[in-house]
């Protein structure tokens, strides 16, 4: 919680900033952290054959990149209070989007 608050605060700050080049900050930060730790704790897969498989990975980088960019829109144009409100919504969203699509019913173990 507190890393989050430092980044709203941080993106606030440098809003003048392109925002392609925040974003691709964000997301160049992300991948390497990410190589780093699989590779580092041995669990790093190449996707197979699985056509679903694949896409569904480059679907999750492709909503990624715009949620994030839509965020960053967000805070240059609007207060951090409302962007951080707006932002706890996600996992409202998350039930939501969870029971619509993948047909889970949230309860109190998940």
């Amino acid at each position: 919680m507190i890393l989050t608050t430092l980044v709203m605060i941080v993106m606030r700050k440098i809003r003048h900033v392109n925002v392609t080049l925040i974003t691709i900050s964000f997301a160049s930060c992300g991948a390497v952290t990410a190589l780093i730790l699989c590779l580092h704790d041995g669990v790093f897969v190449v996707p197979s054959d699985n056509l679903r498989q694949i896409l569904l990975l480059f679907a999750s980088g492709a909503t990624s990149f715009l949620g994030q960019t839509f965020l960053t829109l967000g805070l240059k144009y609007e207060s951090a209070g409302v962007v951080a409100l707006l932002t706890n919504f996600s996992v409202v969203f998350s039930f939501i989007f969870e029971y619509i699509f993948i047909h889970i019913v949230p309860d109190v173990y998940r």
